[in-house]
């Protein structure tokens, strides 16, 4: 019994001076890598831009100036050899779609040429394809079940510039 005690207290002790060495080690690198990569006399540099926080709302009013953007009355704009409607350029598919993700028939086609409607239209489509990722959910409104192509990126680049032009 007393021997395995003993045992036990030596390799407990072993442990603690392995694992005390490889902090120190790991210290010495980092410590080493920032002297090298940092001198003594740089200074700290501030952040002094704040974080833009972006909501689901400031995404759609983006998406909205995207797909309207010089329209004199987006609500009556019409887009894509008449396909596309109103101020989110809603085609007929798109509200299938949202009706297909809310389980019943609440909005009809005529809807896209209300503001309100074709926004609760399009945020209930990108929140479903979306996954919570504002360029994912931004990528779908162009193409829901294309969302990851490349195709899809430039009209990304554009909501983003509107988004971040403040």
């Amino acid at each position: 019994m007393k021997d395995t005690n003993y045992r036990i207290i030596v390799n407990l002790t072993a442990d603690v001076i392995v694992g005390g060495l490889v902090c120190l080690f790991v210290w010495y690198i980092l410590k080493s890598h920032t002297a090298l990569t940092h001198p003594p006399d740089a200074q700290p540099v501030a952040i002094t831009a704040p974080v833009q926080r972006i909501t689901l709302e400031d995404l759609l009013d983006a998406i909205r100036l995207v797909e309207t953007g010089g329209e004199l009355d987006p609500d009556n704009a019409i887009g894509d050899h008449g396909k596309a409607i109103g101020a989110y350029q809603l085609h007929k598919i798109y509200v299938r779609d949202a009706n297909r993700i809310l389980g019943f028939d609440i909005y009809s086609y005529e809807d896209r040429w209300d503001r309100a409607k074709s926004r609760e239209m399009t945020s209930i489509v990108i929140q479903h394809y979306g996954e919570g990722d504002i360029e994912t959910m931004a990528r779908t409104h162009k193409c829901p079940t294309d969302r990851y192509k490349e195709s899809t990126k430039p009209y990304w680049l554009k909501v983003k510039a509107v988004l971040y032009e403040n």
